[in-house]
């Protein structure tokens, strides 16, 4: 709100420049201002920067760049679409590359000037093939043209360098090469991804030693990248060139770039080369042959700061797959990356998880994501914490028994097969069973038994159900429950249940209020595991320890009423995942358990309203006793009216919302 204000002031001083004629202002922001200027030709030398978010789909200017020949001192020049105005280009998963027509021609005609005086030029949907002739932007900073429809990169070819352009960017463009780019020699950024008719790169692209960022992604008819030596890069890009048959040599040290993706390319084997980047961390790549093509004695050498490993098999040849025969034989080539701690197995063929598993003592997570024929999981590595195995739809039953182990968190979003978990660790901290209808009437039994969630303490459970289990004494229609408590806050489980009756994509999100304060809370478990973002076709149950929940602020101090009774509001939230929207859920319920705790006593607990009692009842003792020791599992409303708190005095403090 404060920016908004600051922003819209500036704007109105800008305007006092020359209220009449926005020609003689230094900054254009508004559409109808810029639209004037260079439908009536007025621009001007004080015109130093334009900013034109298009939102006039209908109007179009012939446009032959004459208004910018009077803008000798413009330095910066944005053009953006707004919203609902947007192309879709082609997505370079897909097997699509048709162009949708945009929705409105901006621009008629052809351009044949842009100021030299030029520090930053961003257009979107670039209509024009190529850049004014003539054209020596000797300070340009930024040149981003995305999507474009550029055809050639002229601008480059004249003998001139570009000491001051930091980055270069023409994704979704129509060019077929990329010519020398040394007249650049301090470029940071360089982005082409999505340039389907591109088929040459120029060796100098390999050599800008200044570069950071070099994305070219999507480039589908390009078959060969030139050597790199990029001593400066930290990001590279070549996912779905789907040309792309080998991986440039490395041909000197690259020690900052720490992530790798040559998902869908042609890519079969990685150059010994590979080893100069010292810091990989994380590699994509979907033929697990790939692995296999290096020798094994040499692999820790050319990884040796490998954490992270991503086989994905979709979309590509089914001889790519892993199956049963090779499983063993990855694994055991695997346990020479003393480093590894992630490993991610997309949509493979094997059945089961082998023992030899066991022997990658260095991994904490296993992703085995939509591998169909996987039927069930008993070999776990020893110290893994995280287990996801979702869209297994095959899968029938994972056993934890056989070996102690130190799992945090299990994912298991859409088995649809899955009855049974066996061996829950006492390390839980999070369960996913989302969708998964299977599960039999023990296993369910097992994971909502009250002494499970005692003795494991901090848990977060979802799973299919239709009912609150009754160890939760206090229910209450809705999505909230309110309740009053004396001293520290107390240690609590909620079960939320949502009646779902067809398909829905959501985020839920807790809220604390506490005396009609919002408090900020942060979870115990990790962070990637909340809020869930889950499609829910069913009717669900969610159990969450609120004793797992520490404050951002020291709510005891900052917001409890001293002496007195305290009033909280605990309550789940829905909202539509792609838009963000809030859900309305018509069939919802709340209940509480209260832990029981040397900090606090039950008798510091209330879920009817004790100010209303002490107004209504003399006998306060007995109605107080009668309070903390009910256990009912009718769902009642415990709402309370916000002003009931007003008079009272508070300690209070600045809360983060």
């Amino acid at each position: 709100m404060l920016h908004d204000l600051i922003e819209d002031m500036g704007k109105e001083i800008v305007r006092q420049e020359s209220p009449e004629n926005p020609g003689l202002r230094s900054r254009l922001w508004f559409e109808e201002d810029i639209i004037q200027v260079f439908k009536e030709n007025k621009g001007t030398d004080k015109i130093q920067i334009i900013i034109w978010k298009r939102k006039n789909y209908n109007d179009t200017i012939d446009f032959d760049g004459k208004p910018f020949k009077k803008m000798d001192k413009l330095k910066t020049f944005i053009f953006h679409v707004g919203e609902g105005d947007y192309v879709l280009f082609p997505n370079p998963m897909g097997n699509s590359w048709t162009k949708i027509k945009r929705k409105a021609d901006y621009f008629i005609g052809d351009l044949d000037y842009l100021p030299n005086s030029l520090r930053v030029l961003e257009w979107q949907y670039y209509p024009f093939p190529s850049l004014p002739f003539g054209l020596q932007p000797d300070k340009l900073n930024i040149l981003r043209l995305s999507p474009c429809y550029l055809k050639s990169l002229g601008l480059f070819k004249i003998e001139k360098k570009f000491v001051y352009m930091r980055t270069l960017e023409f994704n979704y463009s129509e060019i077929t090469q990329i010519p020398d780019l040394s007249c650049i020699p301090n470029l940071e950024e360089l982005s082409f991804h999505s340039c389907r008719d591109l088929i040459k790169i120029d060796e100098s692209v390999g050599l800008l030693d200044k570069l950071r960022y070099l994305d070219a992604s999507g480039c589908t008819k390009l078959r060969y990248f030139p050597p790199l030596k990029l001593p400066s890069l930290k990001l590279l890009r070549l996912f779905c060139c789907h040309s792309l048959e080998n991986f440039p040599e490395i041909l000197g040290k690259m020690e900052n770039i720490t992530m790798l993706d040559l998902h869908y390319t042609l890519i079969r084997e990685l150059p010994y080369s590979i080893h100069n980047l010292t810091q990989l961390k994380e590699l994509k790549i979907q033929d697990y042959q790939i692995i296999f093509q290096l020798p094994s004695d040499k692999i820790r050498v050319m990884f040796p700061s490998l954490q992270h490993l991503k086989v994905d098999c979709k979309l590509i040849n089914r001889t790519c797959h892993i199956s049963d025969g090779c499983f063993p034989t990855l694994l055991t080539f695997l346990t020479n990356l003393r480093t590894l701690r992630h490993l991610s197995l997309l949509q493979h063929h094997f059945t089961f998880v082998p023992s030899c598993i066991t022997e990658l003592h260095s991994l904490k997570e296993l992703h085995l994501y939509y591998c169909y024929n996987l039927m069930g999981i008993r070999w776990i590595p020893p110290n893994l914490e995280e287990l996801c195995a979702s869209g297994c739809e095959s899968l029938k039953y994972l056993d934890l028994t056989s070996s102690p182990c130190l799992l945090r968190t299990l994912h298991f979003y859409d088995c649809n097969a899955l009855e049974e978990i066996r061996g829950i660790p006492p390390t839980i901290q999070v369960l996913y069973a989302t969708n998964c209808r299977s599960l039999i009437d023990s296993c369910r039994r097992m994971l909502l038994n009250q002494e499970l969630h005692k003795e494991i303490g901090d848990m977060f459970l979802y799973l299919p159900g239709s009912r609150i289990p009754k160890w939760f004494e206090h229910c209450s229609t809705g999505h909230s429950l309110s309740f009053w408590f004396r001293g520290l806050f107390p240690a609590i489980s909620t079960c939320h249940f949502i009646g779902l009756e067809k398909l829905h994509y959501m985020q839920l999100h807790p809220k604390l209020n506490i005396n009609g304060n919002i408090v900020d809370i942060q979870f115990a478990f990790p962070k990637k595991s909340w809020p869930p973002s889950l499609y829910l076709n069913s009717h669900h149950i969610f159990i969450f320890d609120i004793k797992q929940i520490k404050f951002k602020v020291n709510v005891n101090q900052l917001v409890l009423l001293e002496n007195e009774w305290n009033h909280a509001e605990f309550s789940f939230h829905a909202y539509d995942y792609i838009y963000g929207k809030p859900e309305q859920l018509a069939n919802t319920q709340i209940g509480l358990h209260v832990f029981k705790q040397e900090s606090s006593s039950m008798k510091d607990i209330r879920f009817t309203n004790p100010y209303e009692i002490e107004r209504n009842d003399d006998d306060d003792d007995a109605r107080d006793s009668s309070n903390s020791t009910e256990k009912s599992p009718m769902c009642r409303s415990t709402n309370v009216k916000g002003g009931e708190f007003a008079s009272r005095k508070r300690k209070v403090g600045t809360l983060s919302q």
